[in-house]
């Protein structure tokens, strides 16, 4: 063909692919306006399920507390019923919003199957023109960055990739991104950061620093280093801090309880001259102090260990006096066939972290092999010691549970299926005791030095009896915490009790601490138990599901009959080296509420 032929072909393609371009540009036009209506549909159903599910929580919840409130002969029907009637209706509004949830998400699938149908053929109309003029190829014109992106097949269909690889976010792709971390599952989320370009993930860590830091899903080595971004955010905050403290400049203590009360507001203005109290003096020494040492702290992360696998540092609201949060990894988790969490007591902040319980993860880690990774979970507020009110309740177990669950339910995110070991020493039994009741991605629940966990049996605890483990040291100085549950003080039966049922592990002479010392044989048990080598665990007794406990024979007058258990005498009979005799009596009755499921 002449050349002059072969150049009118090509100009009346052009001009036919120019008029075929308008309307495709506007259909692309329409998809963009119908999908993002289907998003926004998508968020008004994603908090939708998620108030529906908080809903049947609480109906469920309901229905085990009118469960537990009936004595001997069992709770009033008549409770029982409109109690089962809130849950059938709360599950079936969830059931009803998971269905719109998946109606919206295939339409969302129907919309990307368009996108691609419309692209096909801009593509294919694009291909003869540039096969016509030959070595001339013109780029065909942008289609919308949208478009490209639902186009993508890097995450499960009716999701859509959240960029278009070009090396860049728009608003529109950050935008996309905020939505995926507030709500989106943790496989998605997962599988969306791991397809973008470096160049991607700068601006998402520079935009959406937060989000990627504290997200399950977010894949490890992006969590890692969003937590540093967080950590030298956190280290400006503590330096504002400082610069508004003197340790030289005195404050009167009285004085700031008064002002703290505001006399004047109840006994009219120029009431506070007439309250009148000691003159105790101090200095902002010691908040200095504690900040210093925090700022040192985190610096020595950043810089002197940046190896660190920091995925969670949470700096409290409340910078001088707060606690906050610290969860570290050890290992890989988005690769690791086995999965230990420990979650650790009383008495544990991110301020004691690297001397108190970062050693006995440590410790655990020299004997597990490199496809084991192991999580040191502080990652909620555990209660500041023996005397606070916290102790004696649930409540910070049960807050941190439902991050805990959340965490672990994110752990196959990478399309891989780990074998997960939950670890709760102390007060963090009750903790992973609460966490293993929130989700099924617990395999192993192990329970060591453990106060009790709000339950009386193994088999009340989301996992197979067979795979509870519980473990306390000869000398562990909480078997004379009384095993006590009133309403909400106490934790209840005490794990080691034959009736508990669950397996019992060989433990050693050791204190409360010392579970993970160097040469403890449970440490070596737990080791084995990670890596679902449970044959090699040193296993005292096979305890099967449990039973509960059985009424008290008598009660008192106006009160239902309630069960009881006794707290045995000391166990070393006085003669514990770690701590004077206690002389705990023989037979001594301790009531329990109900235990009824």
């Amino acid at each position: 063909m002449a050349v002059g032929e072969a150049a009118a072909d090509a100009g009346h393609l052009l001009s036919g692919w120019a008029d075929a371009l308008e309307g495709l540009q506007a259909e692309a036009e329409m998809l963009r306006a119908a999908a993002e209506q289907t998003l926004d549909d998508l968020d008004l159903a994603g908090l939708a399920v998620q108030e529906a599910a908080a809903n049947h929580d609480r109906a469920r919840a309901a229905l085990r507390r009118v469960r537990m409130s009936g004595g001997e002969d069992g709770p009033d029907p008549s409770a029982v019923r409109p109690a089962w009637s809130r849950l059938e209706a709360a599950s079936s509004t969830q059931a009803h919003a998971e269905r719109r949830l998946e109606e919206l998400t295939g339409r969302l699938g129907d919309i990307r199957a368009e996108a691609r149908a419309l692209l096909d053929r801009h593509q294919a109309a694009a291909a003869m023109v540039a096969s016509a003029l030959r070595d001339a190829r013109p780029e065909p014109a942008a289609l919308p960055t949208f478009m490209l992106r639902l186009t993508s097949t890097t995450v499960p269909p009716g999701v859509g990739a959240l960029t278009n690889g070009d090396g860049r976010l728009d608003a529109t792709e950050l935008e996309l991104l905020r939505r995926a971390l507030a709500g989106g599952r943790p496989a998605v989320i997962h599988d969306a950061l791991s397809a973008m370009s470096p160049a991607e993930l700068q601006t998402a860590l520079s935009t959406l620093t937060e989000q990627l830091a504290w997200t399950d899903g977010v894949p490890q080595h992006i969590r890692v280093a969003a937590n540093r971004v967080v950590m030298e955010s956190h280290l400006e905050v503590l330096a504002a801090e400082m610069a508004t403290l003197d340790p030289n400049l005195l404050h009167d203590v009285w004085d700031e309880l008064v002002d703290s009360f505001r006399p004047e507001e109840y006994l009219g203005a120029g009431a506070a001259g007439f309250v009148t109290g000691p003159r105790i003096a101090h200095t902002d020494t010691e908040k200095l102090a504690k900040l210093q040492a925090r700022m040192e702290r985190i610096r020595r992360w950043l810089d002197d260990e940046p190896q660190r696998q920091i995925i969670a540092f949470v700096l409290p609201a409340d910078v001088v006096n707060g606690d906050g949060a610290v969860v570290e990894v050890f290992g890989d988790l988005d690769t690791a066939a086995h999965i230990g969490v420990l979650v650790p007591g009383i008495w544990n902040h991110p301020d004691n972290y690297d001397e108190v319980f970062r050693p006995s993860v440590t410790t655990l880690l020299s004997g597990v092999s490199e496809d084991t990774a192991l999580v040191a979970y502080l990652g909620y507020d555990a209660p500041s010691g023996l005397l606070h009110h916290a102790t004696v309740t649930a409540d910070e177990a049960e807050r941190g549970a439902v991050a805990a669950a959340a965490f672990i339910d994110g752990r196959g995110a990478s399309g891989q299926d780990p074998h997960v070991t939950l670890i709760g020493h102390s007060y963090g039994s009750r903790t992973a005791a609460e966490t293993a009741q929130l989700t099924e991605g617990v395999h192993d629940l192990v329970l060591l030095g453990s106060p009790g966990v709000g339950v009386a049996t193994a088999a009340e605890l989301g996992v197979d009896p067979e795979h509870v483990w519980v473990g306390r040291n000869d000398h562990d100085e909480i078997r004379f915490v009384p095993p006590v549950q009133l309403g909400p003080l106490g934790h209840g039966r005490d794990p080691t009790d034959t009736a508990f049922g669950g397996n019992l592990l060989h433990a050693g002479p050791g204190r409360h601490p010392h579970y993970f010392d160097p040469g403890r044989g449970i440490g070596a048990s737990v080791a084995h138990l990670i890596e679902g080598e449970y044959d090699e665990a040193d296993v005292a007794a096979v305890r099967g599901p449990g039973e509960r406990p059985e009424a008290h024979p008598g009660s008192l007058p106006g009160v239902p009959a309630i069960p009881w258990v006794t707290v045995p005498a000391d166990p070393t009979d006085g003669a514990d080296p770690w701590l004077p005799s206690v002389g705990i009596p023989d037979g001594l009755p301790v009531y329990l509420p109900p235990w009824t499921s």
